[in-house]
């Protein structure tokens, strides 16, 4: 992984810091905690990756994939999401997350339908899984539905791709939030849906052969592996 360009370094936050995060208002609290400022930089370091890559490469579709579960991984998300947002372009933050749904609730979601709605009954339009964010007014969110079906696989549908290549044409960032990579079977396919996969890995826990396996997982599934986002020493 050493010819993969790196997207920056993460400092760990503590058990206890992310699970205490779980709406918009314990994210706000977080935010302005001044001992989360070198987290903040951190993301926004993050943000200029995207950035750069959105306007060289016209990449749109962004998917940060861990090998294992990281709750870390949503949280980076949002704030990533919330800071692109704040440049005054369009982004939208998609759930794909079925087994264990966050979002919705996190960013107080009021539609019915959400994504899983939408791939299952085909006279769901895309209007009605959008939904405006709490955080900004140029931040979208699509949760991952209500639909009790458990048809993950529909995930890898032609009518996915389809969703995606039509938010290209109203978004300028479009982050996928999934499950982890080995313990998802088919979180994978979100790397297929995203023009860049970013490996989010951590150098305190992680072994060797969760990394091949997930790494391997997301190559067979298509995915354009080309970053990586390090979690490195604990913040203290």
């Amino acid at each position: 992984f050493i010819n993969l360009q790196s997207l920056g370094n993460l400092p760990k936050l503590k058990e206890n810091q992310v699970s205490e995060i779980n709406n918009i208002d314990d994210l706000n609290n977080f935010l302005k905690d001044k001992k989360s400022d070198i987290f903040q930089k951190s993301i926004e370091d993050y943000c200029i990756g995207i950035k750069n890559l959105n306007e060289k490469s016209n990449f749109k579709s962004f998917f940060l994939a861990s090998p294992k579960p990281d709750a870390i991984k949503t949280l980076v998300n949002i704030i990533s999401s919330k800071i692109l947002s704040n440049t005054k372009v369009k982004v939208v933050l998609i759930e794909t997350n079925f087994e264990s749904p966050k979002l919705g609730k996190f960013l107080n979601s009021k539609s019915s339908n959400g994504l899983l709605d939408y791939l299952v009954n085909e006279k769901i339009k895309i209007s009605e899984i959008i939904n405006k964010s709490n955080i900004s007014d140029y931040l979208d969110i699509i949760s991952a539905g209500n639909d009790s079906s458990s048809n993950t696989m529909l995930l890898g549908s032609l009518r996915m791709k389809e969703l995606i290549e039509h938010l290209k044409n109203s978004y300028q960032y479009i982050i996928v939030d999934g499950s982890s990579i080995n313990d998802s079977p088919v979180s994978a396919v979100n790397g297929n849906l995203s023009d860049l996969t970013t490996l989010l890995i951590s150098t305190n826990n992680l072994k060797k052969s969760d990394l091949v396996k997930s790494v391997d997982k997301l190559s067979k599934a298509g995915s354009n592996i080309d970053a990586i986002l390090v979690i490195d020493q604990e913040l203290k």
